[in-house]
């Protein structure tokens, strides 16, 4: 125990000195950037941006018959590229025809849009039908070395309004993510000593 004028003398010294100074504390703190960590819908596709004559309401894709060849969908989630399948990967999704009848989609893979769109592959077609909703998947093969930053859908039969929703691309785990970024954050502590008497 120390004395007690002692310890009153102490307190008094180190009061008068909080009084006259803020005291700076610099604390490192770890910020995770919000691009470092994967979203759980990153390889979910959103197939918003019809072209070539085409149509897309709520989900509900239409080929007119008098739409171009061509004519399609491209799925506008960019967050979700590059896609490499260095193993064999999938697309799921659901989908049905609100008039109980069928129609066949596809999907194509290319390095980027249009013109640049060497190397490209283009799934096996899928079945569409009944207006009941199902699942469906198709089949992606090892694509090697091969990266893809556009992904397109096709309905190939006209005038068919098929609903697609909850498209999901099964491919390799994203590589080389964002590294935590270190901020130093100067916080500041002011103590008012206003009420406290520091009189000798």
């Amino acid at each position: 125990m120390c004395h007690l004028k002692f310890c009153v003398s102490s307190f008094k010294t180190l009061a008068s000195w909080l009084r006259s100074a803020s005291i700076k504390l610099l604390a490192v703190i770890a910020l995770v950037s919000s691009g470092s960590i994967a979203s759980a819908d990153t390889a979910s596709a959103s197939f918003t941006a019809p072209f070539g004559g085409t149509t897309v309401a709520e989900n509900v894709y239409t080929y007119p018959a008098g739409a171009e060849a061509w004519g399609g969908f491209a799925n506008e989630n960019s967050e979700m590229y590059p896609l490499t399948f260095s193993e064999d990967g999938s697309i799921t999704f659901n989908g049905s025809v609100a008039d109980g009848g069928s129609a066949d989609v596809r999907f194509r893979l290319e390095f980027n849009p249009h013109p640049n769109v060497d190397p490209a592959f283009d799934t096996a077609t899928v079945t569409v039908s009944g207006s009941d909703v199902t699942s469906y998947s198709v089949a992606i093969p090892s694509q090697g070395a091969n990266t893809f930053s556009s992904l397109l859908m096709y309905v190939a039969t006209p005038d068919v309004a098929v609903t697609v929703t909850d498209v999901v691309v099964d491919a390799d785990a994203p590589v080389d993510p964002v590294e935590p970024e270190l901020n130093t954050v100067s916080v500041t502590f002011q103590l008012n000593m206003d009420g406290v008497d520091t009189s000798n």
